[in-house]
């Protein structure tokens, strides 16, 4: 009887330190929150293996695969826990970068630090060729070059310039300007959009 109420209350303290860790890092994950600005593009580790986005403005957050401790994010507009690489979430525009995958989860980055987990079920993968070719309309970039070689010509872009992608090699897209209302086609160069590991352009998306 002895033993089997000390395994029982080892068992508790177990339970009660883990959830006080848990509860910890989601006070953390919010105080990064509170701490930035969050604007349409954000700080990440890294630019992973690619993108997800909700499938609708809610969804659950995981902390681990096991489900021991689950978030329900209400609705993305109003939510104060996570800052995603991109953010337009009045227009369902929410994409987190996925660090890794399993047959059920993607490992996401929630902020410039945390890796969380969210359902296959409720968000749609993109890899960044597919979403950059494919999902946008357009990208808006500071300055492009003649060649696929930061020590190239620089070519400086004014800000009323939108960028039709037409092909991505690696770490650069091959760009070609499009000016006013007229759409006018322009000059093609590359742009460099993954530059160290962050987020060099500014997605426009297909609405």
């Amino acid at each position: 009887m002895v033993k089997k109420l000390l395994f029982i209350f080892l068992l508790f303290v177990i339970v009660i330190g883990c959830t006080n860790k848990k509860s910890d890092r989601l006070a953390d994950m919010a105080k990064r929150f509170n701490a930035v600005t969050v604007d349409y593009i954000n700080k990440t580790p890294d630019l992973g293996i690619g993108v997800v986005n909700p499938e609708k403005f809610s969804f659950v957050l995981l902390m681990d695969t096991l489900k021991n401790y689950t978030v329900k994010i209400d609705n993305i507009e109003n939510q104060k826990l996570i800052i995603p690489l991109i953010n337009k979430p009045d227009y369902k525009i929410f994409y987190m970068v996925v660090k890794n995958r399993t047959n059920n989860y993607y490992q996401v980055y929630v902020n410039d630090k945390d890796l969380c987990y969210v359902s296959k079920d409720e968000f749609s993968f993109y890899s960044w060729e597919n979403l950059l070719t494919k999902q946008v309309r357009c990208v808006n970039a500071q300055e492009g070059y003649t060649q696929k070689d930061i020590n190239s010509n620089k070519i400086f872009i004014k800000d009323d310039i939108s960028l039709i992608v037409k092909h991505i090699d690696g770490n650069w897209l091959y760009v070609q300007e499009e000016e006013g209302e007229n759409q006018t086609l322009g000059r093609t160069y590359w742009v460099l959009w993954n530059k160290q590991g962050q987020l060099n352009i500014s997605p426009i998306f297909l609405q």
